[in-house]
């Protein structure tokens, strides 16, 4: 089981996830659900979470990486150009494996577009304009967060506190989840970036205290 949340705000796209893996027999492994897929001559890229089968997301990184290593140097990568590859990719290997059920949280992000985030499920492919969870985040322990703290408005530093806060909450209360967390972020002003360990961890601590002290809403704040 996993948790994987990506969400859409006017100061960045936020990708989060737990790393806990339940395999067959029970046996659980801790494994990194959230990717970078870098152009060889470009600063495109792709960024993925996933929730489902390790080695179908192991399948999908280096097929789609394959793929766009294909795009010469000459040639300008666009959005929609991306999420082909993606979208034909994951609908062969989903039609191939449908009972593993892979889910995949995608943001595609060019120089000359704005970066969109694209969901694949079982429902088909579709765009993303506020959140959106894959595996057990479809719990309603995350549907009622979202629904109290979440605004398009968030700044990049109330989006860190949101993931952290969102992950940390499915770790504790749902079944499946757990090991580390991890969040990538596309603010809208600034490169990519990841969260490091510590600056995770002290989120996580600010907003239990906050949490204890009763004032949910300013867990964002």
């Amino acid at each position: 089981m996993t948790v994987s949340i990506g969400f859409v705000c006017d100061s960045a796209i936020v990708l989060a996830a737990d790393q806990e893996v339940s395999a067959k027999g029970l046996h659980k492994f801790n494994t990194e659900k959230l990717f970078v897929i870098d152009m060889n001559h470009q600063t495109d890229k792709l960024f993925l979470a996933y929730a489902g089968s390790p080695h179908l997301m192991e399948e999908t990184v280096q097929r789609i990486q394959k793929a766009v290593d294909t795009i010469g140097p000459d040639e300008s990568a666009n959005n929609k150009g991306l999420l082909q590859i993606c979208q034909d990719i994951l609908f062969e290997i989903a039609q191939r494996s449908y009972e593993e059920k892979l889910q995949v949280l995608i943001v595609v992000a060019t120089v000359l577009e704005q970066a969109e985030l694209w969901c694949f499920n079982q429902n088909g492919f579709h765009r993303v304009d506020r959140y959106e969870f894959l595996g057990v985040g479809e719990s309603s322990v995350l549907r009622y967060l979202f629904e109290v703290l979440y605004s398009r408005k968030l700044t990049l530093i109330q989006s860190k506190n949101l993931a952290v806060y969102a992950v940390a909450k499915a770790k504790k209360y749902i079944e499946g989840c757990g090991g580390p967390t991890d969040v990538l972020l596309l603010p809208t002003t600034a490169d990519w970036e990841w969260m490091s360990p510590i600056e995770i961890e002290q989120c996580e601590t600010v907003t239990e205290k906050l949490e204890a002290s009763g004032v949910l809403r300013n867990l964002i704040s």
